[in-house]
């Protein structure tokens, strides 16, 4: 949460990012700055499971043996309405 935090001013939600990342000393204090922040304002100060605040459900369904290659990444699928040529 601290990292998440500390980065969020660098991060956009569009493909231009906005300027450049802090140097390293500037990020460690940013971190830090934000670990206080979670220590002090989240339920025992940000360590609790996933699973207590957050709900994971399937979305979407996986790949299944029909579309899935060997190397494990979906192929595409193509369906053909009328013979090429007709």
């Amino acid at each position: 949460m601290a990292v998440v935090r500390a980065f969020d001013p660098y991060m956009s939600l569009t493909s231009n990012q906005h300027g450049s990342y802090p140097d390293h000393q500037a990020a460690i204090e940013a971190v830090s700055r934000e670990l206080e922040w979670v220590r002090q304002n989240l339920p025992e100060g940000g360590r609790q499971d996933v699973n207590d605040v957050q709900t994971f459900a399937t979305t979407a369904t996986g790949p299944t043996p029909e579309t899935q290659t060997a190397k494990g990444q979906q192929r595409e699928i193509v369906v053909l309405l009328k013979p090429y040529g007709c």
